[in-house]
């Protein structure tokens, strides 16, 4: 199919580099089952607010049967794109006929889901950091993640080893992360974990590590909240609204008891959607002051290179759970909050490495 043969309707229409990174992840989501194909099953998984992208074939005959997909997803706010080839799409999709459009889902049927339990997890993560904070590498060892920067693509790959000597695991988490364009339909975190038996160095195990990645995130700041937030905290504000937004209100819903909770994201769409997808009385706030007036607990999880949460709308003894600002030139938190703040950290080193709210803002972490 030439340019001129493209009807214009198929907007926005993938380039070849493009298609081939699309169709890539097409095959990707058809193995992990996170894959819808047709115009009917695309148009369920909007509808249930399940669809992280939509792909539509720009040869599909008529364009029409499909052109309510793009309508439907500025509605939702899900991005979509145009490939060339029907053909091509449904080889992606791991079928031998052509396939007009395509839904990549979320992994709402992920294995790990159910079996990772908030109240499962935390109290071992809470003996774990203790033996963590008092360095004895015979008990738990956990280097500084190495990094390795992906310059041409706006991205890094984290390796995070770890060794829990008294239970006797092995393991280490790789995760690639991307600073993508606003309406991507590239996924901006991917990670696993592998799981060694610690004895012979073998792999034992592989598993996603996105869903351990978002849990197990959220955890922490949970116990850090548990142990620092006011008595009677009754405002939690999320500002952010992506995966970690998400976990992080599911656990501090789960384990606390808040009358209000309200969100923001830079896009208000975005934090729509998000209040759309937990079914539970949220405030969208337009400004990030409306959020945290007020708020008692504060979690911030916005990948932010600008400070978006400031010391003068903070109140007095607010817990603030800042997570997002995990590379050394990313910012979430002013000069002003962390100089007023009482600052803990998991780790003294990482943070001192990797931390841009503490590397920053100049903020010393005295020793223990």
């Amino acid at each position: 199919m030439t340019d001129a043969d493209v009807n214009p309707k198929a907007y926005p229409l993938a380039d070849a580099t493009l298609t081939k990174t699309i169709l890539d992840l097409v095959q990707q989501a058809s193995n992990y089952k996170q894959l819808r194909k047709g115009a009917n099953e695309a148009t369920k998984t909007l509808n249930r607010g399940i669809s992280e992208f939509i792909v539509m074939a720009a040869d599909a005959e008529p364009l029409e049967i499909i052109l309510h997909l793009p309508l439907l997803c500025e509605d939702k706010n899900v991005p979509y794109v145009f490939v060339r080839s029907k053909q091509a799409l449904g080889r992606a999709c791991g079928v031998s006929r052509p396939v007009i459009a395509t839904s990549v889902t979320i992994k709402e049927g992920s294995q790990l889901k159910p079996q990772i339990q908030y109240d499962d997890l935390i109290p071992p993560l809470e003996v774990a950091l203790g033996k963590f904070s008092r360095h004895d590498s015979s008990e738990v060892a956990q280097p500084v993640r190495s990094v390795v920067p992906i310059q041409n693509h706006n991205g890094f790959l984290g390796l995070m080893p770890a060794y829990i000597a008294y239970e006797s695991i092995l393991c280490t988490k790789m995760v690639a992360f991307y600073k993508r364009e606003e309406g991507s339909v590239l996924p901006s975190i991917q990670a696993s974990v592998l799981l060694f038996d610690p004895e012979h160095g073998n792999i034992t195990a592989v598993m996603d590590g996105l869903e351990i990645t978002n849990k197990r995130t959220a955890a922490v700041s949970a116990i850090s909240a548990k142990l620092l937030m006011p008595p009677q905290s009754n405002v939690l504000g999320i500002l952010g609204s992506g995966q970690q937004a998400l976990s992080h209100y599911e656990a501090f819903t789960h384990l606390f008891s808040f009358k209000e909770v309200r969100v923001w994201s830079r896009r208000r769409e975005m934090a729509e959607r998000f209040s759309a997808a937990v079914q539970d009385p949220i405030t969208v706030c337009s400004s990030v002051r409306e959020a945290v007036d007020g708020a008692d607990v504060i979690v911030t999880v916005t990948s932010s290179s600008e400070p978006v949460l400031f010391g003068e709308w903070v109140k007095p003894g607010a817990h603030v759970a800042a997570v997002g600002a995990c590379r050394p030139d990313w910012r979430e938190l002013d000069n002003d909050l962390m100089r007023e703040a009482v600052i803990y950290v998991d780790s003294r080193e990482g943070a001192a490495m990797e931390s841009g709210d503490i590397i920053l803002s100049g903020t010393h972490i005295p020793p223990s």
